[in-house]
């Protein structure tokens, strides 16, 4: 089995930062696939083209950015 580890010194601001973000990413994401969806639940029952664009843009950016929901949570 492969292992990584990754080391950050927490007495440089930008491997605090890195450190941060690393260990909210999983928060960062439960966020974004719950809003895709509300989008999804808002188009199919309530305000549809409104929820229908947004749910679109929302997909761009990350279609833009290569990242798929479903893969990061499952």
């Amino acid at each position: 089995m492969a292992t990584a580890t990754i080391t950050y010194d927490l007495n440089d601001h930008d491997d605090r930062m890195a450190h941060y973000r690393a260990t909210i990413s999983m928060d960062i994401a439960m966020v974004l696939y719950e809003y895709d969806q509300y989008l999804r639940s808002e188009y199919k029952y309530g305000e549809k083209e409104e929820a229908y664009a947004y749910r679109e843009k929302f997909n761009q950016f990350l279609n833009e950015r290569n990242i798929d929901l479903d893969k990061i949570i499952e």
